[in-house]
């Protein structure tokens, strides 16, 4: 009986109700993939990059001055190339006068540039150079 009942209200093709939406005033949760999350990610792989960048400048100009002598780009010719590098890694200019500045007052005593030679595996030849600081003995 039941089956004869909806076949026959099939047959007629009345419109169907539906419910309406009901209206709140809580806030929708998202699952943790919203705009700000996306943005957070890329910023944080790009803060962590930037870091690094201007991290390895500081050392270099620090080098670059020791070996040198001087903190004048004009005097000295590995600062100059360094500078040159920094710039195109588009490194801030105040980050590079700050570390000028310690290097010119010689806060940083400790640490060299050292170029090993080794072979490798299948009479390969390597060289490595290293940053070392005497002080404190790390590599």
């Amino acid at each position: 009986m039941q089956r004869v009942v909806f076949f026959f209200l099939h047959m007629l093709r009345l419109p169907r109700v539906v419910p309406c939406r009901r209206f709140s005033a809580s806030k929708v949760s998202l699952a943790g993939h919203n705009k700000w999350s996306k943005i957070k990610r890329k910023k944080g792989v790009n803060d962590a990059s930037k870091s690094a960048t201007i991290s390895r400048a500081q050392r270099d100009i620090l080098v670059a001055v020791r070996t040198g002598g001087s903190t004048d780009p004009e005097k000295n010719l590995t600062l100059a190339v360094t500078l040159r590098r920094l710039k195109e890694l588009d490194v801030p200019k105040d980050n590079i006068e700050r570390t000028l500045a310690r290097a010119s007052r010689g806060k940083d005593k400790g640490g060299d540039a050292i170029t090993y030679e080794a072979l490798a595996f299948g009479s390969v030849g390597v060289i490595m150079c290293v940053l070392y600081d005497l002080a404190s003995g790390r590599r």
